[in-house]
């Protein structure tokens, strides 16, 4: 084989490579959100709303009689896409603890695997403005060790 023809043939094995690259990447995020929408419909819409409006949408920061705050919401009108990856999960994983909220939220690490857990993130961040999710991103890359 010449070498124009060498570089031709390596160059489109190359470009195939990177496009089936890319179509299982698609479909692993497929897979990922298709089960983080049946993760949050039976586990967190009962709670955040069924398009994350949260739990009390006109006023997101009353409490209820016994003290404790709504869920909150996680769509783009929530403080949600504030927070890095780590702490999403380790809410989702632990329940919420913050005295400052103090939100009925439970532990679900119990209930979820690893995979649910980051799957209900990628859906909720579905929600996100484009602008939110790069921020997000950006707060989770300056978070991590």
């Amino acid at each position: 084989m010449n070498r124009t023809l060498r570089i031709v043939v390596f160059g489109l094995f190359s470009v195939a490579v990177l496009v089936a690259q890319a179509v299982l990447q698609s479909a692993r995020n497929n897979d990922t959100l298709t089960l983080g929408t049946q993760v949050y419909a039976a586990d967190c819409a009962r709670c955040h709303g069924a398009r994350g409006e949260g739990g009390n949408p006109a006023a997101p920061l009353a409490r209820d009689a016994s003290g404790l705050r709504p869920a909150p919401p996680h769509d783009s009108t929530g403080h949600t896409w504030h927070h890095p990856d780590a702490l999403l999960k380790e809410i989702i994983t632990n329940g919420s603890s913050y005295p400052d909220f103090q939100s009925p939220m439970p532990a679900w690490g119990d209930k979820l695997s690893e995979a649910e857990i980051d799957a209900v993130i990628a859906y909720i961040k579905t929600w996100w403005t484009d602008e939110q999710r790069q921020f997000q991103q950006q707060v989770s890359r300056r978070s991590q060790p």
